[in-house]
């Protein structure tokens, strides 16, 4: 299994589906794994530690794990080479030994996303070039949940604030 990490999310040349590009570690290439519209849109709003509208399936799946006892270790993208079809598993840590669940892949990604956990791809994906990638950066860590609020969004939180109590500065 080779250790990867979200680096960017683009649109298909043919305009109609996405790509997730997924960065080696130490490496400039990156795998891309197919996704359409509607995924790579999830999978840009929980890499940029956005909060959306509703509450996807990995929230439940994190809260639903946790509340059993187990703690999600770990996600794997496995290529499913008869078909051309990514699939995820989400591996689980519990009290009777580990267990391998079967996930959606935007959804274990989005898990991975949101908690910092580590990817890992199994199998054979396609990479982009080396010279596509910019240098190497090093990956980010923690969990996106804990990304500051962008200064945009704070100056209108403030706007909204002084609106409300009256004041016109």
């Amino acid at each position: 299994m080779t250790p990867v990490y979200a680096y960017q999310i683009r649109r298909r040349e043919d305009g109609l589906r996405g790509e997730l590009l997924l960065r080696l570690r130490h490496s400039r290439s990156a795998y891309i794994v197919d996704c359409s519209i509607e995924q790579a849109r999830q999978l840009v709003t929980e890499m940029k530690g956005l909060a959306s509208d509703h509450c996807p399936l990995h929230h439940m799946t994190i809260h639903l794990a946790q509340s059993l006892g187990a703690q999600i270790s770990h996600i794997i993208l496995q290529s499913h080479e008869r078909f051309g079809e990514v699939k995820s598993v989400v591996c689980l840590d519990t009290s009777s030994g580990p267990i391998d669940v079967d996930v959606e892949p935007t959804a274990a990604l989005s898990m991975a996303l949101h908690m910092g956990l580590p990817i890992f791809m199994d199998g054979e994906f396609p990479q982009t070039d080396e010279g596509i990638l910019g240098p190497v950066q090093k990956p980010d860590t923690e969990s996106t949940a804990q990304t500051p609020i962008p200064e945009a969004f704070r100056e209108a939180i403030e706007g909204i604030d002084n609106a409300a109590s009256g004041d016109d500065s």
